[in-house]
């Protein structure tokens, strides 16, 4: 069967477009994924943590793994048992290596004989 020039521009010019929105649609959906990923990085988590609050050798407040904010910090004494209530992406260039996460939403835990 001969398909004449002009339908077999047609027929290609249509394979070319369904390989090309299979492709574009695949990116489109890793794409989303992504942001969507991002997103819930970003956003809140509760009740994250207790644990002791510290201070690092370049005075950084922390609890565990999480960053505390500094004045926040100053409310408490180190060795304060504490709980943190959410945590976000920690913004500094400077500790967010040593500290991804941070908090600036806790407070003094409550601790009972078991």
């Amino acid at each position: 069967m001969h398909i004449s020039p002009p339908i077999q521009v047609i027929a290609n010019f249509i394979k070319l477009l369904v390989v090309n929105y299979v492709t574009l649609h695949q990116i489109f959906i890793k794409t989303i994924q992504s942001m969507t990923k991002s997103a819930e990085d970003k956003m809140p988590q509760k009740g994250v943590f207790t644990g002791i609050m510290e201070q690092d050798e370049n005075k950084n407040f922390f609890c565990g793994e999480f960053l505390l904010d500094f004045k926040m910090a100053q409310k408490h004494n180190l060795g304060d048992w504490i709980t943190i209530k959410s945590v976000i992406e920690n913004p500094s260039d400077i500790s967010y290596n040593k500290y991804p996460k941070k908090s600036k939403n806790f407070d003094k835990a409550n601790r009972k004989a078991e």
